[in-house]
């Protein structure tokens, strides 16, 4: 990926499954952050979220991938509507966030 690099960002498809769960997992290998106290990793889905994901196509959420000019994937965002604990007023929630090693540092 060089500076005159295009990227693109599109709804992610069926084919992106391998990617995204590459890189969940990849994700998920660093453990929980430094101010969870109580142990746990932030894996609350299965390893085949993504593809119950696409079976679903559920109206409140998206995925989006971010691609170079080849429409090879380079990282994904995960984004949810749900629903606010205090004012019950629906509001975005990013679920998941991840960018391949090779393209990391380059604004993605």
């Amino acid at each position: 990926m060089s500076a005159s690099s295009s990227i693109a960002i599109r709804p992610a498809i069926p084919s992106d499954i391998a990617f995204i769960t590459e890189m969940y997992e990849l994700v998920e290998g660093t453990g929980a952050p430094h101010w969870r106290t109580d142990g746990s990793t932030p894996n609350p889905y299965s390893t085949d979220w993504i593809t119950t994901y696409f079976e679903r196509s559920p109206d409140n959420q998206m995925i989006f991938v971010a691609a170079d000019e080849r429409d090879a994937p380079l990282g994904y965002i995960w984004v949810l509507t749900l629903t606010d604990f205090d004012a019950h007023l629906p509001h975005g929630h990013i679920a998941g966030v991840a960018v391949s090693p090779h393209a990391g540092g380059k604004g993605i």
